[in-house]
């Protein structure tokens, strides 16, 4: 019972294929933030584990000139059926919010996406059909304002 199980032998990856995991590589998920506070605001620019979405401003807002949606603007969420899962029907829970920007660059061509949020959302209900598979139980959406194109 104290016996390792021997190595499995290592082959040079093809081209395409991700090379496989070393065990001793460290993994970074992310950095430890400070608290937030109760009835403290959060915004669709927070990177949050589960919870409740914080949706972007609608692209009307922007248009307006109100960027952050701090004016009248509702926020821009998806329709429900979007979040709802493929198998049950159920509305599926939050299991992480990233805000993940694209700078200058990072685009063929080089255009920025300064606004862009992606969320992934699972379906935890114990009546769904889907229970013990995945298929159909995860969804991740994106949102994003239109790409800015890089300066002259």
């Amino acid at each position: 019972s104290g016996r390792r199980h021997p190595a499995l032998p290592r082959r040079t990856p093809r081209i395409g294929e991700m090379a496989p995991p070393t065990p001793s590589a460290p993994v970074l998920l992310g950095f430890a933030g400070r608290m937030v506070g109760g009835g403290e605001r959060l915004d669709h620019r927070t990177t949050k584990i589960g919870g409740v979405p914080d949706w972007p401003p609608s692209a009307a807002a922007a248009a307006d000139g109100d960027p952050d949606g701090s004016l009248l603007h509702d926020p821009a969420a998806p329709p429900a059926e979007m979040t709802a899962c493929a198998r049950c029907g159920e509305t599926m829970a939050l299991v992480a919010q990233a805000h993940a920007p694209l700078v200058s660059g990072e685009l063929p061509d080089g255009a920025a996406v300064a606004d862009r949020v992606l969320y992934l959302f699972s379906c935890f209900s114990e009546t769904c059909p889907g229970a013990g598979a995945n298929a159909g139980r995860w969804r991740c959406l994106r949102a994003q304002l239109p790409p800015v194109a890089a300066p002259a």
